[in-house]
């Protein structure tokens, strides 16, 4: 099972008893909250109000906002923004106020890079053999800052790994993770709960 795919099964878990209060439901300003009755476990809160939805809670807190530079068009109301586009952590991130909490450092991804750009070169069995041993199992390559000294020492012959300085080497948070979770799941709770009342009126 993928890390995604357990991460989701753990969200699934941890709310699996969460109930819905809408504190406030008038248009577009909202105050969802769910959490399981009895505890406060993985209790979560969406807020939105023109432009912005705020999930926080036991987990993390986080800000999305249509209001950046590099969006024109603003959406008044950010539940269909997330509704029914699929799970799309890299775009969502990209609309994240202040972004702390959403990325950090990955091993997995370093090496990734590392292989991509082998293979891009054409690298052959010596190369390979050397960039193996001197960076793809070294384990003090904890930090970025670690892992982007080590690509700009390394020099084989004639080869250095080059631009380095804009390759990613990190990953999504699971908290940020979980909480793209919860605002899909919380949505989809909120709107079952309106086609409810609307069918019982």
């Amino acid at each position: 099972m993928s890390d995604s795919a357990k991460l989701a099964t753990r969200f699934a878990e941890d709310v699996s008893d969460h109930e819905l209060e809408i504190v406030l439901d008038q248009g577009v300003h909202r105050h969802l909250r769910f959490k399981a009755p009895g505890h406060n476990f993985y209790w979560f809160e969406l807020v939105t109000w023109p432009g912005s939805l705020v999930i926080r809670g036991d987990v993390s807190d986080h800000a999305f906002s249509q209001q950046t530079t590099f969006m024109l068009s603003l959406a008044e109301d950010m539940l269909p923004y997330f509704r029914g586009n699929g799970f799309n952590p890299s775009y969502w991130a990209q609309k994240v106020r202040g972004g702390e909490g959403v990325d950090r450092y990955s091993p997995d991804a370093f090496r990734r890079e590392v292989i991509e750009h082998l293979k891009t070169y054409g690298a052959d069995d010596k190369l390979t053999a050397a960039v193996r041993e001197d960076l793809l199992e070294d384990s003090d390559i904890r930090t970025e800052e670690a892992a982007r000294e080590a690509l700009d020492s390394f020099s084989l012959g004639d080869f250095r790994f080059h631009d380095t300085f804009e390759w990613d080497l990190t990953e999504h948070t699971p908290q940020f993770l979980w909480c793209l979770h919860a605002i899909l799941w919380g949505i989809a709770r909120y709107d079952e709960a309106r086609a409810e009342e609307a069918a019982a009126s």
